[in-house]
């Protein structure tokens, strides 16, 4: 919870608050029962102090503006004053902020070197103020616990597949994003696919839980572009009226002999890199789900997974690691020959995500036949 108080939404809020309502110290904080923890803050030096029971129980029991004209003259601090965030004041005014479930937990705080009586625009301001971050840490919980739940839809076992190694990655630019992978068990071997909506957040991330299900339950087709196509036909109007797409990888693969079908549609971002080091794109050209022309059929393409061979497939977040360009693609394979494994793949594009300023979306799915891409 202290990281959203640091969040974009609050960068410079106490600067701006203090010049509007000409009050030198700003600060929003966290409030338990030992410490003040100080978030965005404006003019305070401290990022906590203990708790001054006085002031903070007074704030936090009531859901009105607490106002402190003059602390000198006030029974509960003018003996030894009142000292808030390292500083010495006279002029506090805070109301208190509470948690998505109701708790108060902190508040929305102004005060000042020398006593004051605020007029009535002030304490409104105050109390407009704490509404509003409340209601965007309710927001960022939301966000979050969509977060959660999409994390706990991607696979977390693979299927038994002797042979074969099986890893995946998925990295939100936000705390949600429109990016999934999946892969489950199917007769001959393993079902698997990789999509990107159009778009972050929570609406894209609704929107590729919806996805997910829909090419899961219409891959019980064992034609994988009839799966899909009953996919793309059961989205098509959830996709026209949010005015999004989806470009999507969705192969079958059989384990005994490597081959696999798959279908394309818009992504063409996938590789197969050879067991001597050369790789290749797969075929793609396809319209993404969401986007219809008149007479466009998609196609399904076949192709081998031989021993000593990778496939890997990941979203446009990728390139971005790089120059963003399809040059950036040949980077990727470097990856796949270099890596130990198909989990050492996604581990070193991961490491990549982390050590730079990913502004999309970073989501890959590798698969290895036993030996080795070299």
């Amino acid at each position: 919870m202290l990281a959203a108080l640091h969040g974009p939404t609050f960068v410079n809020m106490g600067k701006n608050t203090s010049e509007l309502l000409g009050a030198p110290y700003v600060a929003l904080v966290l409030v338990d029962q030992t410490e003040v923890l100080f978030g965005e803050r404006h003019g305070f030096t401290t990022e906590t102090t203990p708790r001054d029971s006085a002031l903070w129980d007074r704030v936090l029991t009531t859901d009105e503006v607490v106002v402190i004209e003059d602390a000198d003259a006030d029974p509960d601090f003018a003996d030894e004053g009142l000292t808030v965030g390292g500083l010495r004041v006279r002029f506090f005014a805070a109301r208190v902020i509470h948690s998505a479930s109701g708790d108060r937990i902190g508040a929305y705080c102004i005060a000042g070197p020398d006593p004051r009586v605020p007029d009535a625009s002030v304490v409104s301001t105050v109390a407009e103020l704490s509404r509003f971050i409340e209601d965007e840490l309710g927001k960022q919980h939301d966000l979050l616990r969509v977060a959660e739940v999409q994390r706990a839809l991607l696979p977390k076992t693979v299927p038994p597949l002797p042979g074969y190694q099986v890893a995946g990655l998925c990295l939100p630019a936000q705390a949600a994003g429109g990016d999934f992978y999946d892969w489950y068990a199917i007769e001959s071997g393993l079902a698997f696919t990789l999509a990107d909506v159009m778009g972050k957040g929570v609406a894209a991330a609704i929107l590729a839980a919806t996805v997910r299900a829909t090419v899961r339950s219409a891959s019980r087709k064992k034609n994988v572009l009839a799966g899909v196509e009953r996919a793309a036909d059961a989205l098509a109007h959830d996709l026209d009226e949010t005015q999004s797409f989806v470009t999507l990888f969705h192969a079958r693969l059989e384990a005994e002999t490597g081959r696999f079908s798959y279908v394309d549609a818009g992504h063409g971002l996938t590789l197969l890199v050879s067991a001597d080091g050369s790789h290749r794109r797969l075929k793609g050209g396809d319209l993404p789900l969401g986007i219809a022309l008149s007479g466009h059929r998609r196609s399904r393409h076949r192709a081998v997974l031989e021993e000593g061979c990778t496939l890997v497939t990941f979203s446009d977040g990728v390139l971005d690691l790089y120059d963003g360009s399809l040059a950036s693609v040949d980077s990727v394979a470097d990856i796949v020959r270099a890596a130990s494994s198909a989990q050492k793949i996604v581990e070193e594009i991961a490491r990549l995500a982390l050590e730079g300023d990913a502004a999309d979306d970073i989501t890959v799915l590798a698969i290895r036949r036993s030996g080795g891409p070299i």
